[in-house]
Formats: structure tokens, C-alpha cells, sequence
């Protein structure tokens, strides 16, 4: 049925739009390039040597360990830009699928989106954090946090205006014992999932990837 679909109504490559049978062509496919090297084993971040990162070794983070499956930068960059900024859905699907594919939720485990405000999430229509959390197996729990009120985009931010932002920003909802898997589509200093990470902690929250 997609190869039909392609067929008659030959979509394109769902971020430069070239012709192709698949979701990306091959330029945009060979794009998508996985973290790889020394990686912080907190935050996953690229190191040189063993150990963690400078910025985790100055303060650990948060959460019980990161997944990041790609840079953010070139295919992927643009694939994030487009679903949240030019409402582009179709993109939710075979990213959520590359996620899933190296990131399996145990047993028991709750997934988490991060929030939008309601505000913004009437604006855009959709949480694309969310979208990407329900490509993953297992059962999703939005209301297990809320943002409680609206913070400035993070795109582009300095780490200090990043913090700033999301200070007090969350609140959680029935999480006490439970073991949370935390969904983002990006992270760059952690500012945001270490929030986060905090808010349910402090709410009975086991532990939190």
C-alpha cells in the first residue's frame, strides 16, 4: 500500500522532496549520522578519552542515562525543524521508528513525553515529543507531567538562558514508584530533561531515563 500510494501521488523525499520509493532519498538517508566515538555515559555526549563530559563532571546530571541515536545536525536537524515548525506530521513517524529501533523500553516502564504548554500545543496542533513516544512500545503516559507555564523557545539559548527557562516549569502527576522513560526530540544541554527529571523525582518517581 505505500509503494502504491508513492506511486500514484509521488510524494518525494519527506525532507528535500526529491524523488523517492522510500521516506528519504539516498542523499538525505546517508545524511542521518549516529553519535559515535567516546560518548559521555551520563549524558551521551561526544568526549575525548574515557569518563564523562566536562559539563557532568561539574554537576551530574539528572537522569539515570541518555539515548541519543543521531547528532543533531544535517538530515536530522532538518527533519526536527520541519515537524515542529512547519507542522510537517509525516516526519513523526520514521523518526519515532529510528528511535525505537535503538531504544527499547523495559518491562514496567512508563513513557513519558516532555510537555509543551497548552498554549503553545494549540498553537503547533500536535506535541512532537509525543509523537515520536508513541512509535515506542509500551504504554504512554502524557499526564504523568505538565508544563505550568509557558517557557521561551531553547532554540539557540545560552546554557544560562536555558536553565532560566525551565526553572520551576513542570509539574508531575502520579508518578510515585514508577520507572519513567522521558521522551525529547532534542537535547542539547540537558536544561530541559534535567527539569524534568527533577519535577518526577521529586514526586516518587523510581528512576528516569
Amino acid at each position: 500500500m505505500r509503494w502504491l500510494w508513492r506511486l500514484l501521488f509521488a510524494p518525494g523525499c519527506l525532507i528535500c522532496k526529491r524523488q523517492t520509493e522510500g521516506d528519504f532519498c539516498a542523499a538525505c538517508e546517508a545524511d542521518f549520522r549516529p553519535l559515535s566515538g567516546p560518548l559521555c555515559p551520563w549524558c551521551s555526549q561526544p568526549v575525548r578519552g574515557d569518563g564523562p563530559c566536562a559539563r557532568c563532571r561539574v554537576q551530574a546530571p539528572l537522569f539515570d542515562g541518555l539515548t541519543c541515536p543521531y547528532e543533531h545536525r544535517g538530515a536530522v536537524k532538518k527533519a526536527l525543524h520541519l515537524l515542529k515548525f512547519q507542522r510537517r506530521r509525516a516526519l513523526a513517524r520514521p523518526l519515532g521508528e529510528r528511535l525505537a529501533a535503538v531504544f527499547v523500553p523495559q518491562p514496567g516502564e512508563a513513557i513519558v513525553p516532555v510537555p509543551l504548554h497548552a498554549a503553545r500545543q494549540r498553537e503547533r496542533g500536535f506535541n512532537q515529543a509525543e509523537l515520536l513516544a508513541r512509535l515506542l512500545p509500551g504504554p504512554v503516559h502524557p499526564e504523568y507531567l505538565r508544563r505550568t507555564h509557558a517557557t521561551a523557545h531553547q532554540y539557540q539559548q545560552s546554557d544560562a538562558v536555558r536553565l532560566a527557562n525551565v526553572l520551576r516549569a513542570f509539574e508531575a502527576g502520579p508518578v510515585k514508584g514508577q520507572r519513567i522513560v522521558l521522551v525529547d526530540d532534542i537535547m542539547t544541554t540537558g536544561a530541559t530533561l534535567n527539569a524534568c527529571a527533577e519535577t518526577l523525582r521529586a514526586a516518587g518517581a523510581l528512576t528516569v531515563r
